[in-house]
């Protein structure tokens, strides 16, 4: 009875592990083996996960943010490897100056130079398996904008004036948002504009000017806008048939007289004033030299007297009758 029984359980237990054997043999030894000959799931299930093949290298995520970024802020490039063999080795190439990756995954710079990078990354794990991803980086010069210009400034009610701004550096196409502008002028997403102001008062202008990039700058200015006096729709040229708020036609507004045409004509009063004097002294110094030539033209008397022709006495120089005789002197000898 015990004989048979045995026989039953060795020949159940040599026909199970002749199988598992032969299963297993070729990648684990046979003193790895465990576990009751009567339940052979686990040895199955532990041959399946030895013999899974290995997953490929690859670099499954590379970012670079912010992408662009502003000359002399901070970017970070990171980068999530999986498969292979690991520990990895990590290898940049390309990145913008100062930015000096080592042997790492993820890293964070400050470039100091606007261009284009093209990063390359190449990665190797243990069994010298390797890998490459690249990604493009941006890096752009700060957005700046000059001041605002308007011109004429002050300007008189009515008369048209200009507003302009430059903008330099950022990402381009810029956008231009004139948040703040003088009542009943108006101005789209441009740089610059015209308007005629029909009120009088110091208006604020005011912009917010943006690039592709994200970044925004903004700038304000004022226009001074007067009152023009009565003429010609507030222009103030004093003609009085317009609509300006003059009481007369002589372009006298209510607050004084306009002086604005003065200033050419005190210019051109110069002008003629100092060409008028320059041919009053040209002509003063003809006279004299005219004068000069003619005297040196006329007869002299001698210098020792005139002898009389009648009874020969000398009269003295300039004289024109004798001293002795009274008789008419003629002309010298």
């Amino acid at each position: 009875m015990r004989s048979h029984q045995y026989s039953r359980y060795v020949l159940g237990a040599v026909g199970f592990w002749a199988m598992t054997i032969a299963i297993v043999t070729s990648v684990l030894p046979l003193a790895s083996l465990e576990g009751s000959p009567t339940s052979p799931s686990p040895a199955v299930a532990s041959v399946a996960e030895v013999n899974a093949p290995a997953s490929s290298l690859q670099v499954t995520t590379f970012t670079i943010t912010p992408n662009p970024v502003v000359q002399g802020n901070s970017f970070n490039a990171t980068a999530i490897v999986t498969g292979g063999q690991p520990p990895y080795t990590y290898s940049w190439s390309n990145a913008p100056s100062p930015c000096n990756p080592g042997n790492v995954s993820s890293w964070k710079c400050q470039p100091n130079n606007p261009g284009q990078f093209n990063i390359n990354l190449q990665v190797t794990d243990v069994g010298r398996n390797t890998t490459q991803d690249s990604r493009s980086l941006s890096v752009v010069s700060p957005l700046s904008a000059n001041g605002i210009i308007v011109g004429p400034n002050p300007v008189y009610k009515g008369s048209q004036f200009s507003v302009s701004i430059g903008v330099n550096g950022g990402v381009s196409p810029y956008t231009f948002d004139w948040t703040t502008v003088p009542p009943g002028c108006s101005a789209g997403n441009v740089s610059s504009w015209q308007c005629s102001e029909s009120q009088t008062g110091n208006f604020s202008i005011s912009v917010s000017v943006r690039d592709l990039s994200g970044q925004q700058v903004n700038r304000q200015s004022f226009v001074n806008v007067t009152s023009s006096g009565g003429g010609n729709g507030g222009n103030g040229n004093g003609n009085g048939n317009g609509s300006g708020k003059g009481s007369n036609s002589n372009g006298n507004s209510s607050n004084g007289l306009n002086l604005s045409g003065l200033g050419s004509f005190f210019f051109y009063a110069v002008i003629a004033g100092i060409v008028s004097f320059a041919l009053l002294v040209a002509l003063t110094v003809g006279v004299i030299m005219i004068a000069v030539i003619l005297a040196r033209r006329l007869p002299r008397p001698p210098k020792n007297g005139v002898a009389c022709g009648t009874c020969g006495a000398t009269a003295p120089p300039g004289s024109k009758f004798c001293p002795a005789c009274g008789g008419s002197l003629g002309p010298a000898k």
